[in-house]
């Protein structure tokens, strides 16, 4: 197979969407031969060696003084009016011009936005939270994910996705046939691993985290419903607030957070929570491991990484009923109605108490966590984009 991909999704401050593209991208080019193989980014065409060493050591573990300036103009450009529609037709015009030798590639588009080409076309769709959840994002983001995604759709490219609660979604949305699009799910990292009680000590002096604590992860947005977490933790009793501090991880996204700041800076006085922030690639899977429940109560997400590399830990997850998570933990979970925060504040106090429950849910964990790995992902992606 010849291959083309686009890599501008991947580059660091890694979002989900990146650390699933260089992850499975990294994985296809270990275990099968190409014959031929290209991926557009930065405005130029890299070849398979150079998109290797590229994966392989331009990750987000040491970000430099000149990406972080960068990360947080690129976060200011996005504010502007059209920011979106320009980049897209700036990048467009670029691959064209350099792709136009190449029609007999199968180009894979791991993005948001599938660029013009006449040879073979793929596309991943992570999910419709624009169309699910307009008030998730900014109104600027949604016009142009619609945009973007429904053009996608009526491309007549191949379409894959990364659950199939989102293969079920995309389906009814395009009125196709659900068995058309390609169900290629994202994984853990080998990183992702169970650690000992001495590993464990270590890294919680290291990063300077609690003996015991609940884990948050995600970008500060309101998708991941964070303010509903924050306001079932403080209606936990103060002494299991104290036993139980609330470790949050995840990057400044989008929305009026002033109430969430305020709530977070009283529970941070009286030592009930710990805000990390952005944290590098290199430091989380000790901190997932370290944690004695990860709360994840999105309210929406097209399939939850954080969920399974939590289990691969050992970690027990408690997380939203009725969405793309559930149907990751099955019955080895807690499970939530991310829209009432009594039900949250019952759960979170239940698992926090029940440390049976807790460690039979972090056994299972383990077992369903092996059911998504990147080698299986990548040889279901390689076969899909060449039986097209």
């Amino acid at each position: 197979m010849k291959l083309l991909t686009n890599l501008n999704c991947a580059n660091p401050p890694l979002s989900g969407v990146g650390h699933y593209t260089r992850q499975l991208l990294g994985h296809l080019m270990e275990r099968h031969a190409l014959e031929a193989f290209a991926a557009f980014h930065g405005g130029k065409l890299l070849d398979q060696e150079t998109t290797q060493s590229w994966l392989d050591h331009d990750n987000d573990t040491q970000l430099t003084a000149r990406q972080r300036v960068g990360s947080r103009v690129k976060h200011a450009a996005r504010q502007l009016p059209l920011s979106y529609s320009l980049r897209n037709w700036w990048q467009q015009r670029q691959f064209e011009r350099l792709t136009r030798p190449l029609q007999d590639a199968t180009y894979w588009e791991p993005g948001l936005s599938l660029y013009p080409f006449a040879g073979k076309r793929a596309a991943t769709i992570y999910d419709l939270s624009h169309i699910v959840m307009p008030s998730a994002h900014p109104p600027s983001r949604v016009a142009y994910l619609t945009r973007q995604i429904d053009q996608t759709l009526q491309s007549g490219c191949q379409l894959l996705t990364i659950s199939n609660m989102m293969q079920r979604e995309i389906a009814a949305y395009a009125g196709i046939d659900a068995d058309t699009i390609g169900v290629v799910p994202p994984a853990a990292h080998r990183a992702y691993a169970p650690l000992s009680a001495g590993e464990k000590a270590l890294a919680r002096q290291q990063l300077c985290l609690p003996q015991q604590y609940i884990l948050a992860l995600g970008t500060l947005e309101p998708r991941k419903n964070l303010p509903a977490l924050l306001s079932a933790f403080c209606q936990l009793p103060k002494p299991l607030r104290q036993q139980w501090p609330l470790v949050c991880v995840g990057g400044q996204g989008w929305g009026d957070n002033r109430t969430v700041a305020n709530t977070m800076m009283k529970l941070q006085q009286a030592g009930e929570l710990y805000v990390l922030g952005y944290v590098p690639q290199q430091h989380l899977p000790a901190i997932v491991a370290c944690a004695e429940l990860l709360a994840y109560t999105s309210l929406y997400e097209g399939f939850g990484m954080p969920v399974v590399e939590a289990m691969a830990c050992g970690v027990p997850v408690l997380t939203s009923q009725d969405t793309s998570m559930h149907d990751i933990v099955g019955d080895a979970g807690f499970l939530v109605n991310p829209y009432d925060i009594d039900d949250m504040r019952h759960t979170l106090s239940e698992a926090l108490q029940d440390a049976n429950r807790r460690e039979r849910y972090a056994a299972l964990g383990i077992d369903i966590s092996k059911r998504y790995t990147w080698a299986h992902s990548a040889d279901r992606l390689y076969h899909l984009l060449t039986c097209q």
